[in-house]
């Protein structure tokens, strides 16, 4: 039930964010300048996905999902999902048996256990949270940490990979505006549109590895409905995982009758890979990292009680989030974050150390770390100009409350 519950912000200060969950997943992609969590009724499209698989060799080799067990509770979502769920596309793939989750923000741990994987692994997730520094702390990011430790006598080899679906086209839906995905050379993806550059829906994003040289996957499979990820899923558990540069590949006809690139169900997604041996006793870790870059915002003040503000499309910009005045796309944030890592995360480290050193009682630091992530949420918004300004609270679409509700934020 704890698991079921929780959705950790990873996002800079006014960027928008990604929800780090109980199982070690991610959900709640709100990175378009407004919220967007999963607690909806259902559609009949997919939302982000978002996963990482594991495959350790041997004689008979093992894959699986590096996430916990599924809450049961999820899959109707107390009811909203009377088609079942139907989010990333991914969530039934085999997983690892039990998990647990360590929270001390701005830093979410999930540790992992599966008798048929001899590795010890765990994910440490977290976007960095410097005090005084704005530029770190606004970075639009979320960082992900696997770590893999080899208690065995003998060494062992695996292989690790990540997969995003294009964030700007999540579900395939629009993708006639996606630019061919780029590859960022031995480590990553570039996600973009070719849209209006006005627009609210205009924008970049790009997965990538920080520290290790990875095959690049630059663009999935198009097919039809679950086919990219199946697709995914054969290659990576037969061992046979194929890279390529990211142009548009050729899949069969949608149940329309159109072909891959007419249709709204292939997915333009993107995936990393790594082979890593480990020596008995040794640990290595794998960065993975996130980007995203929305330039445009078209939400402002209404004229009148009642009139709609914004939603993400093709209306002009009325502003422009903070993060734009210093990176002016997510590949300059990607190179940002993997040229600063060991300094973001060392100094995110010793500001979560210096805050749970504190002698308050646990129950008080419990409740100041945890709501800290609202400086990271959809919740606070900042402009270019520096302004910062927040909702009273969130819907799962949208803000409530314009103009920094002061009976919430005089507090």
């Amino acid at each position: 039930g704890d698991l079921l519950q929780i959705s950790m912000p990873m996002g800079g200060l006014g960027a928008g964010c990604v929800g780090f969950n109980g199982v070690g997943g991610l959900q709640d992609f709100s990175i378009r300048n407004r919220p967007e969590r999963t607690g909806t009724p259902d559609g009949h499209g997919f939302t982000q996905a978002a996963f990482a698989l594991l495959r350790v060799g041997g004689d008979e080799p093992v894959t699986r999902l590096v996430e916990g067990p599924f809450p049961p509770e999820k899959i109707y979502q107390q009811g909203l999902k009377a088609q079942g769920l139907r989010e990333g596309g991914h969530e039934g793939l085999p997983r690892f048996e039990s998990c647990r989750f360590l929270g001390s923000y701005p830093f979410g741990r999930v540790d992992l256990k599966d008798p048929l994987i001899p590795l010890e692994v765990s994910i440490e997730a977290f976007n960095p949270f410097v005090p005084g520094d704005a530029t770190a702390s606004g970075l639009p990011c979320a960082i992900l940490d696997y770590q893999f430790a080899n208690p065995t006598s003998e060494p062992i080899t695996f292989e690790f990979s990540y997969h995003l679906s294009h964030p700007v086209f999540p579900d395939g839906v629009g993708a006639k505006e996606a630019a061919p995905n780029r590859v960022i050379e031995d480590r990553g993806v570039l996600f973009s549109s070719t849209g209006d550059p006005r627009s609210e829906g205009f924008g970049s994003a790009s997965v990538s590895v920080i520290g290790h040289s990875a095959s690049v996957k630059g663009v999935w499979y198009r097919g039809g409905w679950f086919d990219g990820i199946s697709a995914l899923w054969r290659e990576v558990s037969d061992g046979c995982f194929r890279p390529n540069d990211g142009q548009f590949q050729s899949g069969p006809t949608d149940r329309a009758g159109g072909s891959d690139m007419e249709g709204s169900s292939g997915r333009l997604g993107g995936s990393v890979l790594v082979r890593v041996e480990l020596q008995p006793g040794e640990t290595r870790t794998v960065p993975v990292v996130i980007c995203w870059h929305f330039p445009n915002v078209a939400l402002v003040q209404p004229a009148a009680e009642g009139e709609s503000s914004s939603c993400c499309g093709d209306r002009p910009a009325a502003w422009h989030p903070w993060y734009t005045s210093i990176w002016k796309d997510a590949r300059e944030v990607e190179a940002y974050v993997s040229e600063h890592y060991e300094s973001l995360r060392t100094r995110t480290e010793g500001f979560r150390d210096a805050l749970f050193a504190s002698t308050v009682p646990a129950e008080v630091l419990d409740a100041v770390s945890a709501n800290l992530g609202i400086l990271k949420s959809p919740t606070v918004l900042r402009q270019a100009n520096g302004n910062i300004w927040g909702w009273e609270g969130c819907f799962t679409d949208r803000g409530c409350c314009h103009g920094s509700c002061d009976h919430v934020w005089n507090y």
